[in-house]
């Protein structure tokens, strides 16, 4: 295109000016033009507005009339029933671990609605994008970099789920790990005290030292 359009105009001036128009045009221009379409198109909550909602949801339930409390107070019925029981103190088991991966599966749904929503509108949005390949070149050659890195917005969904699923099967192992009533030994370190299976020097710890590390203040018993 560059040699057509030198031979088209003879002068080098306006020749020299005009592809760099056209690069001007290409880069940056049609891009920000395209992009500021696609979010009229599929407009994306701000990260407070999302954030309150998930925060709200989560206190206030899914359907808006489900608060936590209630929820808490549900599940612990439910639990000292299947136990024949009728304190959480008399249950075989750790109810606090029982709550806590309730609490975390509730949360997850609440996750799963809102990122679900979410990234529906970004591959909407870069779907409506994609189409402006077929007018501008430049862009089809951005797009096919990014996938050729493994960094377009594909591989980033691809590795948010796969990270947002180990950190739920590690929060699950974790609240399953959580002694009950019977095996309880606490050892205390510093001001902060931890079940013994989390404790640096037993060998489970040494093994997987990072288990260590899982927000202590929430085994502070």
């Amino acid at each position: 295109m560059a040699v057509q359009l030198a031979a088209a105009i003879r002068q080098p001036a306006l020749s020299l000016l005009s592809l760099l128009s056209i690069w001007v045009l290409s880069t940056v221009i049609l891009p920000k033009v395209v992009a500021a379409s696609a979010e009229q198109q599929k407009p994306l909550l701000g990260v407070m507005q999302f954030n309150e909602q998930m925060h709200e949801e989560r206190e206030k339930g899914l359907n808006g009339h489900d608060p936590e409390d209630a929820r808490s107070k549900r599940f612990e019925r439910k639990i000292l029933a299947k136990y024949g029981v009728d304190d959480p103190s008399k249950l075989p088991i750790n109810y606090d671990g029982l709550l806590m991966q309730e609490d975390e599966y509730y949360g997850n749904a609440v996750w799963d609605k809102h990122f679900g929503l979410l990234n529906r509108d970004l591959r909407q949005q870069a779907q409506y994008t994609a189409w402006s390949s077929f007018v501008n070149p430049f862009q089809a050659l951005r797009n096919l970099s990014l996938s050729l890195a493994n960094a377009d917005l594909y591989q980033h969904l691809h590795f948010q789920k796969a990270a947002e699923m180990y950190r739920r099967t590690l929060i699950r192992t974790l609240n399953e790990k959580w002694p009950t009533v019977a095996q309880k030994r606490v050892i205390g370190i510093g001001s902060c005290r931890v079940p013994g299976f989390l404790n640096w020097k037993t060998s489970a710890t040494r093994r997987q030292p990072w288990l260590g590390l899982y927000n202590k203040e929430r085994w502070n018993w």
